[in-house]
């Protein structure tokens, strides 16, 4: 089971989750309105996880193209 689906499962379908471990796309996430749910460490690096939106796929395509 992925992380993603992990936090899918321990969370309300209203309160669904994405993360990421890029910086720049996390940023640029939290600059269009995304919730900052947590932020945990895993080793040297970062995983920031937002609350989700029907939304995120265009959103993260957008900011990579």
């Amino acid at each position: 089971m992925s992380t993603e689906r992990a936090i899918r499962a321990q969370l309300n379908p209203a309160d669904a989750a994405f993360e990421t471990r890029d910086f720049y796309l996390a940023c640029f996430l939290r600059c269009t309105g995304y919730g900052l749910i947590d932020l945990r460490a895993e080793g040297r690096r970062k995983v920031f996880v937002f609350r989700d939106r029907p939304t995120r796929r265009d959103d993260v395509l957008a900011f990579y193209g």
